[in-house]
């Protein structure tokens, strides 16, 4: 009695056939049927099967366990991805990264990692890296499936993104009134809040009036390229005074020693309210 070994992957199974001696190879893999002859150990006699038939077997076999890589968190430790526009990034950059099981291969934007892969999760340093607009860094993870590219030849990978936008801020609160609204102004602490925003200055917003002996008015200043909005406060739209400056925004970033900042003068609409002491208001934005 004889045996057929069959190969899948690294591992080998037999059964028992009857002929009186040697071994039958089938290779699932390539398709590929051999005989092992004892008393001849230089010579084999191999049979190429091209119905695909094996190689459909050991695709099942493969698919019964299978699940496919994926990617659960891909983000950068050392650097906010929400950037304030006139910053540049310059530096290493360190991204932490998981996956549902530990990839045979990393890479981002294309490029293989240098980094070992030892487990399901880790980190990346990126080197030298410089930019001071919109940039996305993409993580490939790829499995087992990636090196058995002849049962498999479309990779069986996975990706994530993590991009950095570079934002303009939104200036709101309230200022004393009849004061002359100036970037030294806007860009005061006092009663004053910002927030990075990309495009639109849609949202709700928090602003303290105080009362009417503290005779300050409420403000909101955005890019003027962003276009008009209105404001509702309470359910009803409200009309609050325009006009325009030229805003110097300052580094309204948390410090970091991968990030510099150089501001530029850039248009800004603002508006404020003309009534004093009407305390907390809930002011919601929308664009016109």
């Amino acid at each position: 009695m004889s045996q057929i070994k069959f190969l899948h992957g690294n591992d080998i199974s037999t059964a028992e056939v009857p002929f009186d001696a040697g071994t039958f190879y089938l290779d699932l893999k390539k398709n590929e049927l051999w005989y092992d002859d004892p008393s001849n150990t230089n010579t084999s006699n191999h049979i190429r099967l091209f119905d695909g038939l094996f190689s459909d077997i050991y695709k099942q076999l493969g698919d019964l366990n299978y699940k496919k890589i994926e990617i659960a968190s891909f983000q950068c430790t050392n650097v906010p991805t929400t950037l304030q526009s006139g910053a540049t990034v310059k530096g290493n950059l360190v991204f932490n990264w998981s996956t549902s099981k530990t990839p045979k291969i990393l890479k981002v934007n294309n490029t293989q990692t240098s980094e070992a892969i030892l487990a399901p999760s880790g980190s990346i340093t990126l080197t030298n890296q410089t930019f001071s607009s919109n940039k996305t860094y993409t993580l490939t993870a790829e499995d087992e499936r990636t090196l058995d590219n002849i049962t498999y030849p479309d990779l069986a990978a996975a990706t994530k993104p993590t991009t950095f936008t570079f934002c303009q801020p939104v200036i709101y609160g309230s200022v004393t009134k009849n004061i002359a609204i100036t970037s030294d102004v806007l860009n005061g602490t006092l009663n004053l809040s910002n927030k990075l925003a990309n495009g639109t200055p849609a949202g709700t917003y928090a602003i303290n009036c105080g009362a009417v002996s503290d005779n300050r008015i409420s403000i909101f200043a955005y890019p003027k390229s962003w276009g008009d909005v209105k404001m509702v406060v309470g359910g009803l739209e409200v009309e609050w005074e325009k006009i325009e400056i030229s805003y110097t925004p300052k580094n309204f970033m948390p410090a970091n020693n991968l990030i510099t900042y150089t501001g530029s003068s850039i248009p800004y609409n603002v508006y404020y309210g003309t009534n004093v002491g009407l305390g907390n208001l809930s002011v919601v934005v929308s664009k016109k």
